[in-house]
């Protein structure tokens, strides 16, 4: 009876680690362009913890003039996330000179942020610009993983497009987010994110996947 037991609850747990492996998104890897020259990544790897995902962001962006640095990048970013809601983020970011941290708590119906451009309550409305989730093009107000702003933008359904990743061809949605700068966003038809064009102090930047994401399975 007890090797019996023993062997339904393996069973169990197996099946249970299956579906928890089987939900968690897959890594996003971008190579980052300025104006076609490559100049750093954008990475965000995610796992488990209990019934938490946890989604690990990093940026590193350089730009060299003659061998000299005269950009540099660094973000590091951790959210929590629970039954699909936020319910933590902490980052810390250097911004070519400028310091930059956020805390973010959720608490009640809404959030409580300290960051460097504001410290307050957030209504739970509010989304994170970390663009990897798919409730993102259907958000209004936003909160800035870098230093806790929160603004309003507004997002644009453009259409359908095919996008070449590493070699194969993609079908995606492309999105505009529209606030200081207008930000293209393209996710698949899992809703994950591919790709990301904008301009930024008049260049041209692209994020483009370093391999094709693996394909979705019926279980996903």
């Amino acid at each position: 009876m007890v090797r019996s037991i023993a062997v339904v609850l393996l069973a169990f747990l197996g099946l249970a680690a299956a579906r928890a492996e089987a939900s968690q998104p897959s890594d996003i890897d971008f190579r980052v362009f300025r104006d076609g020259e490559e100049i750093g990544h954008h990475r965000v790897t995610f796992s488990r913890e209990g019934d938490d995902l946890i989604a690990e962001t990093s940026i590193e962006l350089a730009v060299t003039f003659a061998s000299i640095r005269v950009f540099y990048y660094n973000h590091s970013s951790r959210e929590v996330w629970r039954d699909g809601a936020l319910q933590a983020l902490s980052s810390t970011t250097y911004d070519d000179g400028d310091d930059h941290t956020l805390s973010l708590q959720r608490q009640g119906d809404g959030f409580v942020v300290q960051g460097t451009r504001f410290s307050g309550p957030v209504s739970a409305d509010a989304v994170p610009t970390s663009y990897w989730f798919p409730q993102m093009i259907s958000a209004g107000r936003f909160i800035d993983t870098q230093n806790g702003r929160v603004f309003d933008g507004r997002i644009d359904r453009i259409g359908a497009e095919t996008i070449e990743v590493g070699g194969v061809q993609v079908p995606a949605t492309r999105y505009t987010l529209t606030e200081a700068l207008e930000m293209n966003l393209w996710y698949d038809a899992a809703g994950r994110w591919v790709r990301t064009s904008f301009e930024a102090r008049g260049s041209q930047i692209e994020y483009v996947l370093a391999a094709p994401l693996p394909p979705v399975t019926a279980s996903n």
